[in-house]
């Protein structure tokens, strides 16, 4: 089997107070596909609309919600990679949707590194939205023995990395984290739940030197980019503090590496 290959950086937009807390604790956030913005994102064909869908032999309906569970308890956290030529992700669309209109920040990773405890990770493949239809699974594709994790795994795989061609600007990478095998698997991680007691993902600590730098939208306030300045300082391996700027006269953005010093 080839040995894949992963981009050498990947990117990550999020909220202020997400940010900050990936960089004091190493800890990485992936959450469920129920919560996508994108309604087509990760859903089963037999699954969609008011139809019942027809049982294969040695099925019967409760292993249908199973298979609904089954998706919704993967785990999966969302990357991407910046167009070619590009240093650092430009897009002001991503930035706008992904970090809460530029208040949040941009997370640069070492992506051989960032992946390397993962053996589920691609790229996401982009669909024409009106001359094809999105990948369908049916449920004669579903092994009706529960411990068959590879064959459902290879399924839920089709379903995580698809989506429409609209999306395709955000050129995007995706960690699969499962507990479709027991979660022994990943013993770096913990579940996250709100305040009802619910899990909404779960948090995987990463190696040191998996986070290179840090940039912060032009809309970041000082307050956090100081507290991300002040945790950076106190790390082994203290990592780099951007400011996003505008460019005058122009629609472009401009990091600005902050001072690490007193």
């Amino acid at each position: 089997m080839n040995k894949k290959v992963v981009p050498e950086t990947l990117y990550q937009f999020d909220k202020s107070h997400r940010i900050l807390q990936n960089i004091r604790s190493c800890e990485i956030f992936f959450g469920s596909p129920k919560h996508f913005n994108d309604p087509f994102d990760s859903k089963i064909h037999p699954l969609r609309g008011d139809k019942k869908p027809q049982l294969p032999i040695g099925y019967h309906h409760n292993q249908v919600e199973g298979i609904i569970g089954a998706v919704n308890n993967v785990r999966l956290s969302c990357f991407t990679i910046p167009p070619k030529g590009a240093e650092f992700p430009e897009n002001s669309l991503m930035w706008s949707h992904y970090a809460a209109s530029h208040t949040g920040a941009c997370l640069k990773y070492n992506g051989p590194v960032l992946c390397e405890p993962f053996d589920v990770h691609d790229p996401v493949e982009y669909f024409p939205s009106k001359s094809q239809k999105h990948p369908e699974i049916s449920l004669e594709e579903w092994p009706v023995k529960t411990d068959d994790y590879e064959k459902r795994r290879g399924i839920i795989h089709k379903m995580l990395f698809s989506k429409s061609k609209i999306w395709d600007r955000e050129n995007e990478y995706r960690i699969f984290l499962s507990p479709v095998k027991p979660d022994t698997e990943y013993p770096n991680m913990r579940e996250v739940y709100n305040d009802k007691g619910v899990t909404i993902g779960a948090l995987y600590k990463y190696k040191p030197k998996t986070l290179e730098a840090v940039y912060w939208g032009v809309n970041a306030t000082p307050d956090v980019i100081e507290e991300s300045v002040r945790i950076s300082r106190g790390l082994p391996n203290p990592i780099d503090i951007y400011k996003m700027n505008k460019i005058d006269y122009t629609f472009d953005l401009k990091p600005i590496l902050q001072p690490l010093d007193d």
